[in-house]
């Protein structure tokens, strides 16, 4: 038996109303965006660009792979600095960096929609 999907437009989300005989779940498009973060031994690396993430308690139902760019920095180094002349540093040195690797990841294409009851 095949899956009718209906689009409906709802609060600035596609939200799919996907019919069955006795079950109706509502999709929606990932909300939230975080950078990936990878332990890779002695160094940790993040995710180039932020991807897309299911904000709980939605969970994935779909995924694209993409092929996602990561830079790394050596664990434990340390700055002498204040927190947010750490964090402007550390930016703009990732910003200039090459990328250290890339890896294909599957990221949620829709998540389950919490119903409104």
């Amino acid at each position: 038996m095949t899956k009718k999907i209906i689009p409906i437009i709802c609060a600035l989300n596609v939200i799919f109303l996907s019919i069955a005989p006795s079950i109706a779940e509502e999709y929606c498009e990932p909300t939230m965006k975080r950078n990936l973060i990878k332990d890779k031994g002695k160094n940790i690396c993040f995710s180039i660009r932020p991807l897309p993430i299911c904000t709980p308690p939605a969970m994935a139902v779909s995924y694209v792979k993409t092929t996602v760019q990561f830079n790394c920095v050596t664990k434990g180094e340390h700055l002498v600095l204040s927190e947010s002349e750490q964090l402007n540093k550390i930016i703009t040195r990732l910003e200039n960096k090459d990328v250290d690797y890339s890896e294909d990841i599957a990221i949620p294409r829709y998540c389950t929609c919490p119903s409104k009851l």
